[in-house]
């Protein structure tokens, strides 16, 4: 079992984590990722996260992995941080209560240059794209539908060790 350094977070890291249960195995089938599901990490054990209950304030410190590995941390790794990540946070926080949308999430494996059809629903990864873009920072191709493997090799996202 493993739980989260939280001592080396910083608020905006993205918690990109795996569960070992069918749907998650089948959401990184499909995206071709090793991670099912992301957070935004927002201060003191607490994240923003959008699940099958819509968009929602979480108690990280309460999570417990399986695995060391089945939690990354990416950390945005440009000299502005300091300039966009109340917009990041505060973008993330006006979204909480958002539906979630199955439906939209599945059009994530499509890979097509698309946009939003239900722009007032999120899903995981989209929610944290859509966060970074409302601060002007556009983290992977289409932040309507990106998956966690996007997430992960985006340019602007180094992959913190967390002593695992």
């Amino acid at each position: 079992m493993y739980i989260i350094n939280f001592s080396k977070l910083r608020v905006g890291d993205i918690l990109l984590t795996r569960k070992h249960d069918r749907e998650c195995e089948l959401i990184r089938k499909s995206t071709k990722s090793d991670y099912s599901h992301a957070i935004i990490y927002v201060g003191v054990g607490r994240g923003i996260e959008s699940n099958g209950l819509g968009v929602q304030s979480i108690n990280t410190t309460r999570t417990i992995y399986k695995f060391t590995d089945d939690v990354q941390i990416l950390r945005y790794n440009k000299s502005n941080f300091d300039d966009i990540i109340e917009d990041v946070i505060n973008f993330a926080r006006q979204k909480t209560g958002t539906e979630y949308s199955t439906k939209e999430a599945r059009l994530t494996r499509l890979k097509e240059a698309i946009e939003s059809k239900e722009k007032n629903r999120q899903f995981c990864t989209r929610f944290v794209a859509q966060s970074y873009k409302n601060a002007g920072i556009k983290v992977v191709s289409n932040p309507d539908y990106c998956s966690p493997k996007e997430l992960k090799e985006s340019i602007f996202f180094d992959l913190i060790d967390t002593d695992h």
